[in-house]
């Protein structure tokens, strides 16, 4: 991908001061030899792109595709990388996207956008490499983005690992901090004005640190925005999520000890006092709905799945 560097104005992103615009593509100057040494060399060369590991899941719209990446850098390093492609969206997806994102944002431009805003206001997010789109008119055709892969490892897969449900000593205070860093960072998130819509701990990646606190890196921001109306039940659907997907690790200590630290570091409009009794009852919502909906697609006698947060 060779081009004439573009600068992208600070509104959109403070985080690189400028990327290659190649036709359809815009790509981070420092990635452009690692994806042309792969064979990624434009828009078109992204689309015909097979390599790589193909990430199905159960409910993934035909129309969507992820790949899990593993490229070499130019000191011989294995970078992983996720393309997330998306050809030709349903006209409901297609009319959702206009109304809510403005006609002329594709689908992966959404995502692009909202990352390098939420790295603008500090929030840690996934490093962005790569973004195209083509669209017709209003209409998106095709649109592709591709993200370095969060450090660390998922709160949902470390939890059964590491958590220990009666810690002591060390361990407890390990367990502590970690709580209540990330209450801080939660916090953070929605006092930059916004909300995830998908805070469950599949989409919390971590990464411990050596003397200092764990670092949390949000994932999977399709649906991330700015509300401008009824912002507490936004924040509730969030933190309620996040409580859903935690239930099983975390003691009633642990949650006092995160809606204590949340509220401190939250701002002021949004330290609602029965904040942690909406949750609770928005938390059960979603373990009531999660179960019906497991119960509908159960394909017959077959065992009980396990239950999960949203990926």
């Amino acid at each position: 991908m060779v081009g004439q560097a573009v600068p992208v104005p600070a509104s959109t992103s403070e985080r690189t001061s400028r990327f290659l615009r190649v036709g359809r593509v815009w790509v981070q100057p420092r990635y452009v030899v690692m994806l042309q040494g792969h064979g990624l060399t434009g828009f078109s060369s992204v689309f015909r792109f097979e390599g790589g590991e193909r990430l199905d899941k159960p409910g993934l719209a035909r129309w969507r595709e992820r790949r899990r990446v593993v490229l070499t850098d130019l000191a011989g390093e294995p970078r992983t990388l996720y393309l997330k492609r998306y050809v030709r969206p349903p006209l409901g997806q297609q009319l959702r996207r206009i109304f809510s994102a403005g006609p002329r944002q594709s689908t992966a431009g959404r995502e692009w956008r909202t990352t390098l805003a939420l790295a603008e206001a500090g929030i840690p997010v996934s490093e962005p490499v790569a973004f195209g789109q083509e669209t017709r008119a209003w209409f998106e055709r095709r649109s592709f983005i591709v993200l370095e892969a969060a450090p660390g490892r998922s709160l949902e897969s470390w939890l059964p690992v590491e958590w220990k449900r009666r810690a002591v000593g060390a361990d407890f205070r390990r367990q502590r901090d970690l709580v209540l860093a990330l209450a801080r960072q939660v916090a953070a998130l929605h006092a930059a004005g916004f909300v995830h819509r998908d805070l469950y701990t599949s989409h919390i990646f971590i990464q411990e640190a050596t003397g200092g606190p764990p670092r949390f890196t949000f994932i999977d921001l399709q649906r991330v925005f700015r509300p401008r109306w009824r912002r507490s039940r936004w924040i509730v659907k969030d933190l309620a999520q996040l409580y859903y997907s935690t239930e099983a690790f975390a003691s009633r200590s642990d949650r006092l000890r995160f809606w204590r630290e949340y509220l401190r570091s939250a701002p002021e409009r949004d330290r609602a006092q029965d904040l942690p009794a909406r949750i609770e009852r928005k938390a059960a919502w979603i373990g009531r709905h999660d179960r019906n909906a497991r119960q509908r697609h159960r394909p017959g006698p077959a065992a009980p799945r396990e239950a999960g947060g949203a990926g």
